[in-house]
């Protein structure tokens, strides 16, 4: 007597996999490929994603397929992309979502919470953003990126608060010792990327603070000069599995002498040319 109640339950359920099937994989309206919209993978999102450039606000015809693919995954860029737009894609259900020299503030960045599935974030070259307070304390976020952007240490504090985030990358960002400070003891965070540009931000001083993240996996730390003694404290990180030093001003006779004190951790070296560690060392007054 059950069957038919059990089969209408699994052609429901079938259905509404089947209908997201398709929206992941649709293409794009007439609309939008007349801006040169493509659905499609790239460096940022292992699955297929939405991925366009709006020089302008969208139209109501854009919007409209937009929302009609109802996209899980979208690169939105251009200044087109502001406060507006990201409040409009707040109504779909985002699970990724990257922008790249979007108009977005931080009083936009509220929109962030209305995103309860959101798994992954990267903005890059807003100028704008200070803090991103939208983002305090979201639910899901576990993977965000800022790239150019002129947060500083003031959205450290914000992103510490964020107790699901498992990586972390900070690239060119001006963030420095002092503000990393916030992310001590952090429960999660097990990747983070720090690229601070040749810019003195990012020093020894903040290796104090790394070796209190208890599930500290990978850490990165490119674009800078720094030393043995320093970086021989994440013997400390207990879980440490790989340190990348790209464009990173230690002496190749300190790598090899790094890999005797940190046994177990791959260690990936780049080292930086001798004007960027020239002018790392004016910035510090250093001879």
């Amino acid at each position: 007597m059950k069957t038919p109640h059990l089969l209408l339950v699994f052609h429901v359920a079938f259905a509404g996999l089947a209908s997201v099937a398709v929206a992941q994989t649709a293409a794009p309206g007439p609309a939008l490929v007349a801006m040169g919209a493509k659905f499609e993978k790239n460096w940022q999102f292992k699955e297929p994603a939405l991925i366009f450039r709006a020089d302008a606000p969208l139209t109501a015809e854009q919007w409209g397929e937009i929302e009609a693919l109802a996209p899980l995954r979208i690169a939105a860029n251009g200044k087109g992309v502001d406060d507006a737009a990201l409040q409009r894609f707040a109504k779909l259900a985002v699970e990724e979502f990257a922008t790249d020299g979007s108009s977005i503030t931080d009083e936009g960045f509220a929109a962030f919470v209305r995103m309860p599935r959101l798994v992954r974030l990267s903005v890059s070259h807003n100028l704008v953003i200070k803090t991103a307070p939208g983002l305090a304390g979201h639910p899901s976020l576990q993977v965000v990126n800022f790239g150019g952007t002129r947060i500083g240490d003031g959205a450290l504090p914000v992103l510490a608060s964020i107790r699901t985030l498992r990586e972390l990358s900070l690239h060119h960002c001006g963030v420095t010792d002092a503000g990393l400070a916030a992310l001590e003891r952090h429960p999660a965070l097990e990747k983070l990327t720090l690229d601070p540009q040749f810019k003195p931000w990012i020093t020894d001083a903040c290796i104090g603070v790394l070796v209190t993240l208890p599930r500290l996996r990978e850490l990165a730390m490119n674009e800078t000069v720094l030393s043995l003694q320093g970086l021989s404290r994440l013997k400390a990180v207990g879980g440490l599995q790989k340190l990348t030093l790209q464009k990173n001003g230690i002496a190749a006779a300190d790598v090899e002498k790094l890999r005797g004190v940190l046994t177990g951790v791959e260690i990936r070296h780049e080292p930086a040319d001798e004007a960027a560690v020239a002018k790392w060392n004016a910035a510090l007054k250093r001879p």
